[in-house]
């Protein structure tokens, strides 16, 4: 009995030792690569997009904006709308009135809704935290500019009716905060793109058990709806009046959202 409780503490002390390994490691690869420059085979996709984001930025009433997109600064990723609630009298075509499915409404108006925040490592988190940001410069977060990553080319009613879904699990209680978790996510690329949709599923997205997740995790999830469902939505002219004020293409964006309503995992 004595020296299987000593061995007990033998393997917790190693499991200790492990986990502080993988955070020194995990904090050396953030400071080292700042998470930005993983995705270098799509350094051509940026590039482009960020010359769309800058032309875009020195006019007031840009007719093509920056589409809906990740941002981060340092360590910590988060999801950006293409436009604030601030920006139309149309709120319902910008998905602004998509409900936070935890509190069974939307998300409040007064800060315009451009960011939506889940903090890895805040213990407390229990349900998203959405942001004003800035209405016109891209990943501007509490003052902070940030490094923008590619546009995923569909409506705003499309990207927070994805968060909508997702808020179903996002809870504190089903998906809670670790900062570890986002290891499993670490390297996996920020570009609009779906090369390993296959191994997408929605049953793992909104399974419902107690499953850890850090921001990145957060952000992974996102895109894992883009390429399952919304890319089907995607818009090929990203100007206002072709993507986010398209009746075709918000039409197909509400569809989406309404099976999501309509399946088990909605309900």
């Amino acid at each position: 009995l004595f020296g299987s409780s000593v061995d007990d503490q033998v393997r917790h002390l190693e499991e200790s030792r492990r986990l502080k390994i993988m955070f020194i490691i995990l904090a050396w690869v953030c400071s080292v690569l700042g998470l930005s420059q993983i995705a270098a085979s799509h350094r051509i996709s940026m590039k482009a997009t960020q010359e769309r984001l800058n032309a875009s930025m020195g006019s007031e009433e840009a007719s093509s904006r920056l589409g809906p997109h990740m941002c981060n600064i340092g360590v910590h990723y988060y999801i950006e709308h293409a436009m604030s609630c601030e920006d139309t009298a149309n709120l319902e075509m910008l998905g602004c009135l998509l409900k936070d499915l935890q509190f069974n409404r939307p998300p409040p108006l007064y800060g315009g809704i451009r960011q939506v925040h889940w903090f890895g490592g805040d213990p407390e988190q229990d349900a998203f935290e959405y942001y004003r940001g800035s209405r016109r410069a891209s990943c501007v977060f509490e003052g902070e500019k940030g490094k923008t990553h590619d546009e995923f080319p569909i409506p705003d009613y499309c990207s927070r009716a994805m968060v909508s879904e997702l808020s179903s699990v996002y809870d504190g209680r089903l998906r809670y905060t670790r900062l570890l978790a986002g290891a499993k996510v670490l390297f996996r690329t920020t570009a609009a793109t779906c090369k390993s949709v296959k191994s997408y599923s929605l049953a793992r997205i909104f399974k419902k058990s107690k499953i850890a997740k850090a921001c990145w995790n957060m952000v992974n999830d996102w895109k894992k709806l883009y390429c399952l469902k919304y890319s089907e939505c995607a818009c090929t002219d990203m100007s206002d009046s072709g993507c986010h004020f398209n009746d075709e293409k918000v039409q197909c964006c509400r569809s989406k959202y309404q099976e999501f309503l309509n399946s088990t995992y909605g309900k």
